[in-house]
């Protein structure tokens, strides 16, 4: 079982607004969503993940990405990819996305901040290597929905160093 990861430099806010919308996590306020996609397509590259048959397994984000310093990862999985079995797979294809960022980029730490209702994007940051770092409560609110506490999760280049996180 072999999946696949393509990168694009090019994120305009239209197509990561219609990822986001695809995978129905299209904030309340319009504002809002046009915002986050300016900030995203400005300053990031995007990853879509598929598997040997072609079926769309999710998408990265990468933004804020300042050489020798630090990145931030977003990452939206299908669901029905992202039960058991899958670790070998998606710390596979990730390989290639931590090595551009910690290698080519330099940076020393990459980031993530996962709403709390989404546990398999939490799971599978930790797969990868990603510590839980701290709770923001009451960060954000989602489909209208009542406010809910954000994970912060990390990776620093000391981590990656030692094996976690590069396929090793």
């Amino acid at each position: 079982m072999t999946w696949t990861i393509d990168r694009s430099e090019e994120m305009d806010p239209s197509v990561v607004y219609d990822i986001l919308k695809r995978h129905k996590l299209l904030p309340e306020s319009v504002v809002a969503s046009a915002s986050m996609c300016n900030n995203v397509g400005t300053s990031g590259i995007r990853f879509t993940l598929t598997n040997e048959e072609g079926e769309h397994v999710g998408d990265v984000f990468v933004s804020d990405i300042e050489t020798g310093e630090t990145a931030s990862m977003d990452f939206v999985p299908v669901a029905k990819h992202f039960r058991a079995g899958y670790h070998e797979e998606f710390q596979e294809v990730m390989a290639p996305v931590l090595s551009d960022l910690f290698e080519e980029f330099d940076v020393r730490r990459v980031t993530s901040s996962v709403p709390e209702s989404r546990s398999r994007t939490k799971r599978a940051l930790c797969v990868l290597g990603f510590s839980i770092e701290g709770r923001m409560r009451d960060a954000v609110k989602l489909h209208g929905k009542i406010p809910e506490d954000l994970r912060l999760l990390g990776m620093t280049k000391a981590d990656y160093e030692k094996g976690i996180g590069n396929g090793t």
